[in-house]
């Protein structure tokens, strides 16, 4: 896995997104969810890295920045922020692959009659990888501290209103994966809150 940058210790200013919450025992992460930045790049050297609620992110040349420790609580997946560790992948996806329809649009680039071919960017081959190495890093980490990964989530199970989160492509090749390779528990019919269980187009099996 290759980590370009390490900001785990970096100090966040108060009320920033980026901020931790508070600090839990490894034995209360249960997961890891998975996101999209819904952005079509974001560069390990962008001025607003140390600000993502997230635990990691997968940028685009699939090189890793480690942003919090497994332990620190971030406001990344509603529901699922308590009992997870949060992985940004560096793309705009749509829920379902190649399916219009299920893109998300902003309301500015809906009026601007912006399509789906003009502002899609998937994650790449080498995002996919580095983000299952990533999912195996954590769940070792976890193990190690003497916790336990139960599950790999998708933000859309946390809030109803991360419909497109992660996106089909992403779950498909990195949760389906590391679920069945690993033998994890199966949580896709699963919600936390108001979230929505995995659409069934985005499952292997």
């Amino acid at each position: 896995m290759n980590i370009v940058n390490d900001l785990r210790d970096t100090p966040r200013p108060k009320d920033s997104r980026g901020e931790v919450q508070r600090t839990r025992k490894p034995g209360q992460i249960v997961g890891v969810t998975l996101h999209q930045t819904a952005t079509a790049d974001f560069p390990p050297t962008h001025k607003g890295l140390s600000k993502v609620p997230a635990h990691a992110m997968v940028h685009r040349d699939g090189s890793v920045s480690l942003l919090h420790h497994p332990t620190s609580v971030v406001y990344h997946g509603n529901a699922l922020n308590g009992g997870t560790i949060g992985i940004e992948i560096a793309c705009r996806a749509a829920g379902t692959e190649g399916d219009a329809s299920t893109f998300w649009r902003s309301s500015a680039e809906i009026a601007e009659g912006k399509h789906m071919a003009d502002l899609v960017h998937e994650a790449t081959d080498v995002q996919l990888v580095a983000a299952v190495d990533l999912c195996r890093f954590y769940i070792g980490q976890v193990s190690e501290l003497g916790g336990a990964v139960r599950g790999i989530w998708a933000h859309r199970q946390g809030h109803k209103s991360r419909t497109t989160d992660p996106g089909s492509r992403i779950w498909k090749h990195v949760a389906e994966r590391v679920r069945m390779d690993l033998g994890l528990a199966d949580v896709r019919d699963l919600h936390l809150g108001t979230g929505l269980p995995i659409p069934v187009s985005w499952r292997l099996e």
